[in-house]
C-alpha cells in the first residue's frame, strides 16, 4: 500500500487471524496528533449499526500504514475530534 486515499479498500487481519475487508470513508488530519483513517467493514452485520474502526496511518519510509492506536488517552481524543469534526457537518 503505497498511498492510502478515502475509498481505499483494505484487508485487516483479526487477532485469530481471519481477515476482514474495510473502505476507507474518510482521512482526518489532527494537528497535534497525526492522520487518522476512518474504516467501514464491507459486511455490516445490522443495517442500522454505524459501525466505524479508527487507526492511525504511519509513514514507513514511502509507504503509509495503518496501526492499531494503543493508547486509550490518544483514541478518545480522536474518536471525540471526528465526532465533532461530523457534528458540525450536519
Amino acid at each position: 500500500m503505497d498511498n492510502i486515499e478515502d475509498k481505499d479498500i483494505v484487508i485487516l487481519t483479526d487477532e485469530e487471524g481471519l481477515e476482514h475487508q474495510f473502505i476507507i470513508v474518510d482521512m482526518v488530519e489532527i494537528e497535534t496528533l497525526g492522520v487518522y483513517a476512518m474504516l467501514m467493514p464491507m459486511e455490516i452485520e445490522s443495517e442500522n449499526e454505524d459501525y466505524y474502526v479508527i487507526m492511525k496511518v504511519v509513514k514507513e519510509g514511502d509507504e503509509e500504514i495503518l496501526m492499531t492506536i494503543e493508547d486509550d488517552e490518544e483514541y478518545e481524543n480522536v474518536a471525540k475530534t471526528i465526532e465533532e469534526l461530523y457534528s458540525e457537518e450536519d
